[in-house]
């Protein structure tokens, strides 16, 4: 092999960023030592760095210390290093015995295999097996060259031959490029040739198998390589644990995230697809490399401000200190605030308590023949008059109800038209605001005053829990600076876990999304037995695709396997306890660390009732505030709504009763059956949250009457 350039380009690998966290803390400080002298004097004597007897011969392997030892890929130019595992001296050469790497004649990726995985002695020999001798296989329908078309290693393909049952598949998910096997289970789950094809490939022009540095470019490559470019990625990479979203994208995500859109863009995606993922890269992306100007801005917002707050976070992660000055997170109704508060504007958002009194005071205007409950007043409001705009009788008389349920006479509307005045009267002699009016206020000045925003672009996420002024106030902000829209405002959503908003049509609000809507179906986070346990809580319901379409689970599928739900039931409350604390101290002996483990409930007094009563046991728990505090031990707790954007390896959700999902006290208030069925819909897509939170299991329990919801 050629020698080492004096100027090196260093790669990671996803599997060396595994491997690194699980070695001592203290080999953790030499490897980056190790590694960041090598990349700035890769010549220098001392590193031990040489060839190995592996099936691959670009391996080498680097001292890091007496007992462990890194092993690396290195360019036949000697230019490009990839650093591929460290362990201990015996463990990493085994590791790197059996790998060998291609670049994949198709696709143009940097592909791995270890070749004792598919059962091959060497590159031209299967053990133990012939093709031809398994004409049953899952696959048998599909043409070798079709198969390799779809990115997978031709090498490979007598293996996938053997592949006959379902459990055979989900072992070959760890033995294949994460793209080979993502393909071959869209085939298995019935998706076309083509269909499989146009998700799982970006074809090339032209692809040279010998230039792994152009390779490394390519989307498949990237989703388990990433190319360091300065010393100071360098320094990240090694210094801080790392999730693997924060480097390696899929190709359908990085797609997204890149692409150039010639007005509003609209990315729909199930529970653990990666939607937050996307916008934090897309926004990163935008501040980078489409505006990047010092002056120049992104905002990103979103409806909760704890969400907000875990999402600035995470962007710490990924954003170089400047560039995430450029960068604004804020929860929208935060957002209007502030700009309303920095140009003096004497009115202030009325609390909830005052709003009740408001709503009781105006009540007393209605002299109606027909009866009315107070909320029927409020959801009325609150639904039609502030999402419309309506400032007038004639204006009730023409709005829309659509999804009201009740259907209101003309009488009926001028009887109660005067309660809507009244209230409207209470709240400008107090000189108060709900977000409705101050969101409409903002939005009209920025259409008269154009260029007093610095924001080129707006990133939004968890768009389902947005309402119609919201959406009219975003695209005026996206449009203040220029009346370009190219790339300007990008929508993230997923109405099956709408926990907050109405149902919104994006078009309605002038935001013309045709040509610019993309799914994202794959998810990365929970497992398949969970993700399908979890879609049958909302029990068949139509979802929107917040267009006035329908977005199906059509297509929808994890990557990853594991246990069914645990569903517990149990005859009192203590019985309960003591389960819950055998299960938590079980996963803990098992491994799992306590800060990996959450228990999500529905309301904030079951939060402290549970809690409390852990903590008499003996076990320690901390309470999910604004954001989830990492560094804090201890058990995590929290309502459902709080641990909406979050992930946790363990799941656990107790309490799931009759009267408690859906909350009774809530469904009471609602004056009609529409109504009470949306408000159970969005109750059920509480619980999907929840429990889609997991990465590897969940846990369900209830006490006396379970939930309809777990029938």
């Amino acid at each position: 092999m050629a020698g080492l350039s004096h100027s090196i380009n260093l790669v990671f690998g996803s599997d060396f960023l595994s491997s690194f966290s699980r070695v001592p803390s203290r080999i953790q400080t030499k490897v980056n030592k190790v590694i960041s002298g090598f990349k700035n004097n890769p010549t220098a004597t001392g590193y031990n760095f040489e060839s190995l007897h592996t099936k691959d011969q670009h391996l080498c392997s680097i001292r890091i210390d007496q007992d462990y030892r890194g092993i690396m890929y290195k360019t036949d130019k000697g230019e490009t290093l990839i650093l591929l595992w460290v362990d201990k001296h015996d463990d990493a050469y085994t590791w790197a015995q059996n790998k060998v790497f291609h670049i994949h004649p198709e696709t143009g990726s940097l592909q791995m295999i270890d070749l004792a995985d598919v059962g091959m002695a060497d590159e031209n020999t299967l053990e133990n097996t012939q093709a031809e001798e398994h004409p049953d296989d899952l696959f048998a329908a599909f043409r070798d060259r079709e198969l390799v078309k779809l990115g997978i290693p031709e090498i490979v393909i007598p293996f996938i031959r053997t592949i006959k049952t379902e459990d055979d598949l989900e072992t070959a998910e760890y033995k294949l490029p994460s793209e080979a096997w993502e393909a071959l289970f869209m085939l298995y789950t019935g998706e076309t040739l083509q269909d499989v094809y146009n998700t799982v490939v970006v074809p090339k022009m032209q692809v040279d198998t010998e230039d792994v540095e152009s390779s490394l470019q390519q989307a498949d490559s990237q989703r388990r390589f990433v190319v360091i470019t300065d010393d100071e990625s360098l320094k990240d990479m090694l210094t801080y644990p790392l999730d693997a979203w924060r480097v390696f994208l899929h190709p359908s995500q990085r797609k997204i995230v890149r692409m150039q859109t010639h007005g509003p863009a609209r990315v729909l995606g199930g529970a653990g697809t990666g939607k937050t993922v996307v916008a934090m890269h897309r926004a990163k992306y935008l501040a980078e490399e489409v505006f990047s100007s010092s002056t120049d801005k992104i905002l990103f917002t979103t409806y909760t401000k704890n969400l907000a707050a875990d999402i600035k976070e995470n962007l710490r992660k990924i954003c170089s200190t400047e560039l995430l000055k450029r960068i604004d997170v804020v929860n929208i109704d935060g957002w209007v605030s502030e700009f309303l508060r920095k140009r003096s504007y004497t009115y202030s958002y009325v609390s909830n308590t005052e709003r009740k009194d408001f709503w009781n005071e105006a009540e007393l205007s209605y002299e109606g023949t027909d009866t009315f409950p107070l909320q029927f007043f409020m959801d009325e409001w609150d639904q039609i008059i502030q999402q419309q705009g309506i400032t007038t009788m004639k204006g009730y008389f023409k709005a829309k109800r659509i999804g009201r349920g009740r259907s209101l006479r003309v009488q009926q509307r001028k009887d109660i038209w005067p309660v809507f005045e009244e209230y409207r009267k209470l709240l400008d002699v107090r000189m108060k605001y709900e977000y409705a009016d101050a969101a409409r206020t903002v939005t009209h000045m920025l259409q008269e005053s154009k260029d007093i925003l610095p924001y080129r672009a707006v990133v939004v996420d968890e768009a389902q829990d947005l309402d119609a002024v919201t959406f009219r106030l975003l695209l005026a902000i996206s449009e203040n600076h220029s009346n370009n829209k190219d790339n300007t405002l990008f929508i993230t959503g997923d109405a099956h876990q709408r926990i907050y908003g109405q149902k919104i049509v994006l078009s309605h609000c002038g935001i013309d999304i045709r040509g610019r809507s993309m799914r994202l179906k794959v998810n990365y986070r929970t497992p398949e037995e969970i993700r399908a346990w979890a879609q049958h809580i909302l029990n068949g319901r139509e979802i929107d695709d917040l267009d006035g379409g329908l977005d199906t689970m059509k297509g929808y599928h994890s990557l990853i396997h594991g246990e069914n739900p645990d569903i517990r039931k149990f005859d009192t409350y203590g019985q309960e306890i003591d389960t819950l604390i055998e299960y938590i101290n079980g996963l803990i002996s098992g491994g799992a660390a306590p800060e990996a483990i959450c228990i999500a409930v529905r309301t904030n007094d079951l939060v402290i009732r549970y809690q409390g009563a852990l903590e008499s046991r003996g076990m320690e728990l901390y309470q999910i505030q604004a954001h989830d505090e990492r560094s804090n031990p201890g058990i995590r707790i929290a309502t459902m709504h709080r641990v909406k954007g979050l992930e946790f390896n363990h799941m656990i959700c107790p309490g799931v009763n009759e009267h408690i999902l859906p909350l009774a006290s809530v469904l009471a208030t609602q004056d009609n059956e529409d109504a009470k069925e949306d408000f159970e819909l969005k109750e059920r897509s509480l619980f999907f949250v929840a429990v889609t939170r997991a990465r590897k299991s969940v846990m369900i329990s209830s006490f006396g009457i379970s939930s309809s919801f777990l029938t």
